[in-house]
């Protein structure tokens, strides 16, 4: 008797261009195009077992392209890998006494109070800035990932002396809602 029949299927949400989950438990993940983040403010007892991992790292970032920024991977009793840790009296502590997590489509928030002091990590939903020289190319020395809080960006272009005479297209899209707002502006 096969243990699996016959149904439809649906693509798994790392294949898809933006998706996020928040758990029933202060952990989620979201990606937005090229970036992954996962946020995790579960708290557990420490246990004598060597197979029980202490949940000491809250943030963990990860890029298509570049792979692990930050690794999120758990430890036991090495407090030097923890996202956050403070010495009272000559002890190191490196687990959250408490947590929250808040995500939303503009940006999501863990929140981590240890005795001593409490710590809010904000993590903006990310957007992407094509510069387009006047052949049509995309100018990789000019483009990239930014992020703009609320919509906005101020960002200065300082254009090289040999850079090409013509017509520049500053082109930004939301990696979130997928907009696109592109400004042209002439090199002389």
């Amino acid at each position: 008797m096969p243990w699996r029949h016959e149904g439809r299927t649906e693509p798994i949400p790392q294949d898809q261009a933006n998706y996020s989950y928040q758990m029933s438990i202060p952990a989620g993940i979201r990606k937005t195009g090229p970036w992954v983040v996962a946020l995790s403010g579960v708290i557990n007892t420490q246990s004598l077992s060597q197979f029980y991992l202490d949940r000491q790292s809250s943030v963990s970032v990860f890029h298509e392209k570049y792979g692990f920024i930050i690794s999120g991977a758990n430890s036991k009793r090495q407090p030097e890998l923890a996202t956050f840790s403070e010495k009272i009296e000559g002890q190191i502590f490196h687990l959250p006494l408490s947590s929250r997590l808040q995500m939303n489509d503009r940006e999501d928030r863990l929140s981590l109070s240890y005795q001593t002091f409490f710590s809010d990590l904000y993590v903006p939903a990310p957007s992407e800035k094509d510069v387009v020289d006047p052949a049509g190319k995309i100018a990789p020395a000019y483009s990239g990932n930014v992020l703009a809080p609320n919509g906005r960006m101020d960002r200065s272009l300082p254009f090289a002396l040999n850079d090409s005479a013509g017509s520049w297209t500053i082109r930004a899209r939301d990696m979130l809602t997928g907009q696109t707002q592109s400004k042209s502006v002439e090199v002389f």
